[in-house]
Formats: structure tokens, C-alpha cells, sequence
């Protein structure tokens, strides 16, 4: 029951809520891996927003173009790592993985929050071979 609230949670934009029912079926054998890959999920994207679209800003209003012009911010930036990291914990946690498909997918997912180069170009390379390998993980 506390998967199905927090699926629902989900669909409500009540993100916090619905942690705190998937973290309740971390000790419920039949639904800590799907709990844990939900909970990764938000850690991942807590703003419900499609990936990559987080745009720069702007911070010195004088156009000047040097290297201080756009960044992330130091706010976004962090809430980012402890999300990734949290994610990286969970990911961990696993002790049995029955969904192995699932478990890729996120596990290569979470790699594209790195935002760094090597991992952007491995996360891709993954993600099409699962896409060539079998027609089902782009269902």
C-alpha cells in the first residue's frame, strides 16, 4: 500500500510525501528495488523537469564575456551533488537486483547527472545499446 501512496505522490507533484512512502517499502522485500529506483528518481530530477533542460543564468547584467558570466548557481549546484549522491547510495543499497533492465537504466541514468563529458558520452553509447539490444527499453 505505501508503494501505490507513493506512486500517487508522485503523480501529484508531492514529491517530499511521496519519499516518505517509498522509503517505508525499503524493508518490504517485494518492494524495496522498485522503491529504491523511485527514490532515486526523484533525487535525481526533484523539480520533476525533463533532463538537461536546466537553463544557465545569467549573473553579471554589464555583457562582459569572461569565464564568471553564466553558471548554475551555487544552490543548484549543490542540491544537485547531494541528490546525486543520495541516488549513488540508494543504488548501492541493493543487496538483490531482480529488474535488471530497471537497474541499468537507472544506474546509467544516473550517470547523465554528472554532467561530466566521459560520462555523458558512456551514458549514451549504454543507452543505445539497450535501445539496439532489445525494442522493449524504449517502450
Amino acid at each position: 500500500m505505501n508503494y501505490c501512496r507513493g506512486i500517487y505522490h508522485i503523480y501529484t507533484n508531492e514529491l517530499s510525501i511521496a519519499l516518505n512512502y517509498f522509503n517505508r517499502c525499503r524493508k518490504d522485500p517485494e518492494y524495496t528495488e522498485m522503491a529504491i529506483y523511485r527514490m532515486i528518481e526523484i533525487c535525481i530530477n526533484p523539480d520533476n523537469q525533463l533532463l538537461g533542460t536546466e537553463p544557465f543564468t545569467q549573473t553579471n547584467s554589464n555583457n562582459n564575456k569572461n569565464s564568471n558570466d553564466f553558471n548554475y548557481g551555487d544552490e543548484l549546484t549543490r542540491n544537485c551533488n547531494i541528490g546525486y549522491e543520495t541516488a549513488e547510495q540508494l543504488l548501492k543499497e541493493l543487496k538483490v537486483i531482480k529488474l535488471k533492465r530497471r537497474y541499468r537504466f537507472i544506474s546509467t541514468l544516473l550517470l547523465l547527472t554528472t554532467k561530466t563529458k566521459a560520462h555523458l558520452e558512456s551514458a549514451l553509447e549504454t543507452f543505445a545499446e539497450m535501445s539496439h539490444k532489445d525494442v522493449r527499453y524504449i517502450e
